[in-house]
């Protein structure tokens, strides 16, 4: 077959074809359905946001322990949990010297873009001047997420400020 181009033979198509195919499998962007937990004000003790991933049931069963054991509407026996299909993050805000603060689920869609997972929340921290509780919290947010290959979590809040950024290979 005849090519259309003056300048490119066979070769030369072929080779731009592939690239083209190439480029096209290296960029993903993949929607990922993400189901809320649960959400609390006393997670744990990070000073600093961060994302734990839990791994197995047994850890799984050990951070709900540690959740307190009564909050309305929401469960503290953990569900089970198929780890060959799915992971489980934990979102936590780190520790936080009033109430007010509060970390839910944005959209139950995230994406997964080029190895990078978005997760969208709703980032709330009180109004400044306000009269609130002086009370220790650490609020959080437990996910379950379709176990997918990624490099980075990216947690933006609701105006698409960018939270945390946990790369998978940092210590």
């Amino acid at each position: 077959m005849a090519s259309s181009h003056p300048h490119w033979g066979q070769q030369g198509w072929a080779l731009a074809t592939a690239t083209l195919l190439a480029s096209c499998a290296a960029a993903t962007n993949l929607p990922i359905n993400i189901k809320q937990q649960h959400i609390g004000s006393q997670c744990g003790s990070h000073k600093q946001a961060t994302i734990s991933i839990i791994d197995s049931q047994d850890r799984l069963r050990e951070l709900y322990r540690g959740l307190p054991r009564r909050t309305i509407g929401q469960s503290t026996t953990p569900p089970n949990v198929d780890f060959e299909e799915s992971m489980v993050l934990q979102i936590g805000m780190g520790q936080k010297p009033t109430a007010g603060y509060s970390i839910s689920l944005g959209q139950e869609n995230s994406r997964l873009i080029d190895g990078k997972l978005l997760i969208h929340t709703h980032w709330q921290e009180p109004i400044r001047g306000r009269m609130l509780a002086q009370i220790i919290t650490n609020p959080c947010l437990i996910i379950f997420v379709p176990k997918i290959e990624f490099d980075t979590i990216q947690v933006l809040d609701q105006a698409g400020n960018e939270r945390i950024n946990y790369r998978k290979n940092d210590p």
